[in-house]
């Protein structure tokens, strides 16, 4: 086998093998750790094959694929990345990667892939400097046939005919591309009415022009009409630290003269102005810029700067495209402006028209109303649910008969004028159970300064308790998500490098060798981290599905297929009921398998002396039910009270062993399917786990 192939990640040790790997099977094979570094050597040498990591000390893999895309649109390219993301492999795909492999790298399935790549028919490569060359060509003769010149030719009229039409094809195809990307724009920017999000829209679908390169949007002020600095992507970032280059005065040269332009221009025939000249000089000439006024009836709505690095001026059919997307940007930022304009205006008028009664009854709290005698005047929903009565039947009694022995506080404020805050009290019928709830009594005057009665406000605190207990979770959640993103690329790309290690090292003996079996031993460990990563990253970040019609009691057959052996080791014998002529649900079937595996576990480790374990799949009970239903019982050892409200909780566990994530994974998976799982414990009859999944048809496929 030949062919040379270059390797772009940041992990030395990972290179290290990969190149040693590689060279076994005759390549010709050399490392780059930084984009700029990969990069440069593709310019200088010729690559059969890269081997690109997603993430690089100074930039993104996929920037330094379009990079590549723009040099050569044959030379393959096969990523790798830690960061096991399904959109990441999506966008790598449509940037034209030919294959997509996670971290740790199984060494086989590369040699497979780079062989399958370098081993196809020969591919037909252009470089840069042809394609430049030819498009030059083609402008020059554009420029001859629109001045009426005949172009004479050369080699044969059949070979300058041919020539013709394989550049008007190719200006086609470019053509019909630009169109497409073009409306894909002006679709996106109708789905959007706030300024930030047409922005962002904007700059995503400029990207996609072949002609387009980086690109900086400025937006008029609201406050005082200036141009601010709306967003950017892929300028340097230093470009834009100064703040005298973040905004542009309205009246200024370069906005007076912008508002004037029917085209773009490039950044350097903008006109004598103190903002153009640094910008200029930071930019330096390796640039090609255009500069695109966003304009409509009412004025200058903001401006565009774009660019590209390949240094060719932008020409006609490029600054066209480009002064379309801006005539589309310019309008929908002006129907953005007025539609904010419009909703502020209507927000307005409707808080002038709540009257006090409507405002009472939207708020959360309870609030009732006394007279100077402590008569109930007014009660609001809320307080309404927390009392438990009805206003028509509260009006006109003491207040005493709403709040029992807690209306003292009250009346002392209407005897004592005083306001009373943050008073906990306790309300409900008599055996049942009690609300915790926060009082507060605030005096009213009428004329001459005299009590004329009291607002008494009434505050759920077990809702706030609950709230309170929601955040924390979400808190921690949001803490481990951030956690979970440096531990997918920094303990899995060192772990990638072992691994890729230890299976170099194994081919060096032979299967009935003592060190061979050692370094079986370390593969397998370093397998388990892996899964332990995953199973970190499903609990922090929303599992990526594929919803289609599926087969519950497949899925279920599957299951206890895998589980038959530790069933049988722990003396349990599994028994299995599935309705007949159950309909599909709307699911994942292999997310399914993995939430469902854990459970039936699970409950097989609930009873290690052995015991029965019963899986029981029914349908609609009911014509309008809209879901499956499946139960996991099980007569092992009960969950504990304390337990059962933790259960689903990352990284809580009671048994000696096991990270905790089991039963969160199970519930993260059911609850993206839309569906709902809980959890029934009693002592002395074990456990049931109830999970239910929306049907097929039902708000999906």
């Amino acid at each position: 086998m030949s062919g040379r192939i270059l390797i772009i990640d940041d992990e030395e040790t990972l290179c290290y093998f990969l190149k040693e790997s590689l060279e076994e099977k005759g390549y010709e094979a050399e490392t780059a750790h930084t984009a700029a570094d990969g990069l440069d050597q593709l310019a200088r040498r010729d690559v059969d094959l890269v081997l690109l990591d997603l993430k690089l000390p100074d930039g993104e893999g996929l920037d330094v694929l379009r990079e590549i895309r723009k040099a050569d649109v044959s030379l393959p390219v096969i990523v790798l990345t830690g960061h096991a993301a399904v959109e990441s492999a999506v966008r790598a795909m449509k940037l034209g990667a030919y294959d997509y492999l996670e971290k740790p790298i199984n060494l086989a399935q590369l040699s497979s892939s780079v062989a399958e790549v370098l081993n196809s028919s020969p591919r037909k490569r252009t470089t840069t400097m042809v394609l430049d060359a030819e498009l030059e060509a083609e402008r020059a003769a554009s420029q001859k046939l629109e001045a009426g010149v005949e172009v004479e030719a050369e080699v044969g009229l059949g070979i300058e005919q041919t020539a013709a039409l394989s550049r008007r094809l190719r200006q086609l195809e470019r053509r019909l591309e630009e169109a497409s990307i073009l409306d894909a724009i002006s679709c996106s920017l109708l789905r959007h009415c706030t300024v930030h999000e047409l922005v962002e829209a904007a700059m995503d679908g400029l990207l996609e022009l072949p002609s387009v390169g980086m690109v900086v949007i400025f937006v008029g002020d609201s406050e005082d009409d200036d141009l601010v600095f709306a967003g950017q992507r892929r300028f340097p970032a230093e470009v834009w630290e100064e703040p005298q280059l973040r905004r542009l005065q309205v009246n200024g040269v370069l906005c007076q003269a912008v508002s004037r332009w029917e085209t773009a221009l490039p950044l350097s025939e903008a006109g004598p102005d103190p903002w153009v000249d640094e910008l200029n000089a930071r930019l330096g000439s390796g640039i090609a810029t255009a500069l695109v006024p966003l304009r409509d009836g009412s004025g200058l709505r903001g401006l565009m700067l774009l660019g590209r690095r390949e240094g060719r001026a932008y020409d006609g059919s490029e600054i066209q495209i480009l002064r379309t997307v801006g005539e589309r940007l310019a309008l929908a930022l002006g129907h953005a402006c007025r539609m904010g304009s419009l909703t502020e205006h209507v927000n307005w008028l409707s808080d002038r028209e709540v009257g006090q009664r409507r405002w009472l009854e939207s708020i959360a709290d309870g609030v009732v109303v006394i007279d100077g005698q402590g008569s109930v005047k007014m009660v609001n929903p809320a307080a309404e649910r927390l009392l438990d009565c009805r206003e028509e039947d509260a009006l006109g009694r003491g207040i005493e008969d709403l709040l029992g022995s807690c209306a003292h506080i009250v009346k002392d404020s209407l005897e004592r004028d005083l306001a009373y805050s943050q008073e906990e009290i306790a309300v409900g019928e008599s055996g049942g159970e009690l609300t915790p709830i926060q009082l507060g009594v605030c005096p009213l005057r009428g004329d001459g300064g005299t009590v004329s009665g009291a607002v008494v406000t009434l505050t759920d605190l077990s809702r706030a308790k609950e709230h309170e207990e929601e955040r924390s979770r979400l808190g921690r959640l949001a803490v481990l998500a951030e956690v979970s993103g440096v531990v997918a690329h920094e303990i899995r790309n060192p772990l990638a490098g072992m691994v890729a290690g230890i299976q170099h090292m194994l081919t060096k003996f032979k299967e009935g060798d003592d060190r061979y079996r050692d370094l079986q031993r370390m593969l397998k460990e370093g397998e388990r981290v892996n899964r332990i990563i995953e199973d970190i990253l499903m609990v922090t970040r929303p599992p990526h599905l594929n919803l289609v019609p599926t087969d519950i009691s497949e899925v279920i057959g599957e299951v206890l297929v895998q589980c038959e052996d530790k069933a049988k080791a722990q003396r349990v014998q599994i028994w299995e009921y599935t309705s007949p002529d159950l309909p599909l649900v709307r699911g994942d079937r292999d997310r399914l398998e993995q939430a469902l595996l854990k459970l039936v576990l699970k409950g097989i480790e609930a009873m290690p002396d052995g015991g029965q374990l019963e899986v029981v799949v029914t349908g609609p009970s009911r014509g309008d039910a809209p879901y499956v239903e499946v139960e996991i019982r099980d007569n092992g050892v009960a969950i504990k009270r304390e337990d059962r409200e933790r259960v689903f909780e990352p990284f809580y566990t009671t048994k000696t062993r096991g990270s905790g994530l089991g039963l969160v994974i199970a519930k993260r998976i059911i609850d993206g399917h839309g569906g709902e799982i809980w959890m029934q414990s009693e002592e002395g009859e074990g456990t049931k786990v109830i999970v239910r999944l929306p049907l097929a048809g039902r708000g999906g496929p």
